[in-house]
C-alpha cells in the first residue's frame, strides 16, 4: 500500500520530521519524513514523505508544503524558522492543530552542543591527539605496548593509533 493512501486511512494518525536545505544547485528544498503506526505489521515506521522544492524558506513557504492531515506530533531542527517563539513553522502548525506535539529534534541538539563544545576545547588536545598518534605510529613495538596497556586496564575498545586523526578531524 501506498504511504499516502496508508496516511489517509481515518484511523491513521502520524508524526512528521521536516528538514530544509539548499541543494548543490541553490535550490530550496524540504525533506518530509513520518512516522506511523503501521496496523499491518502493528509497529511505529518513519518513512521518507517527499522531498519538496520550496521558492524560499520562510515559515509560511515551509508551513504551506507540509499537508497536515491526520498530525500529531512534529519535530524539527531548533532554528527560528522551524520552532521560533514569533512566527515559525511549528507555531502555523499549532494555530490548525492546537493538539500537536511539538518537540525539539534530539540529533539537531547533540550536534549543536557537540559543536559548541569542540569550539571551546584548547588547542593543546588537538596537540596532544597528534601527538599519541606520531608517537605510535611509527613503531610497531609501541603499538604492541599500546595494546598490552589496553588489556591491562580492560578497555572496552580504546582509540587505535591510526584513530587519532579522526578525532582531530570531527572536533
Amino acid at each position: 500500500m501506498e504511504l499516502v493512501e496508508i496516511l489517509r486511512k481515518s484511523k491513521s494518525y502520524f508524526s512528521i520530521i521536516p528538514d530544509e536545505t539548499t541543494d548543490v544547485s541553490t535550490e530550496k528544498q524540504l525533506g518530509i519524513c513520518v512516522v506511523y503506526f503501521d496496523e499491518s505489521d502493528m509497529k511505529i515506521v518513519t518513512r521518507f514523505f517527499d522531498m519538496v522544492s520550496v521558492v524560499d524558506s520562510t515559515a509560511n513557504r515551509l508551513y504551506q508544503a507540509i499537508r497536515m492531515g491526520n498530525i500529531i506530533g512534529y519535530s524539527s531542527d531548533t532554528t527560528n524558522v522551524m520552532f521560533g517563539e514569533q512566527h515559525s513553522v511549528v507555531s502555523l502548525v499549532k494555530q490548525d492543530v492546537p493538539h500537536v506535539l511539538a518537540v525539539k529534534c534530539s540529533c539537531h541538539l547533540i550536534h549543536l552542543c557537540s559543536s559548541y563544545a569542540c569550539q571551546k576545547l584548547s588547542t593543546s588536545l588537538e596537540d596532544l591527539c597528534r601527538n599519541v598518534y606520531s608517537h605510535f605510529s611509527r613503531s610497531s613495538l609501541r603499538q604492541k605496548e599500546y595494546q598490552q596497556f589496553q588489556e591491562f586496564v580492560l578497555c572496552v575498545v580504546m582509540f587505535s593509533p591510526n584513530q587519532m586523526v579522526v578525532v582531530r578531524i570531527v572536533c
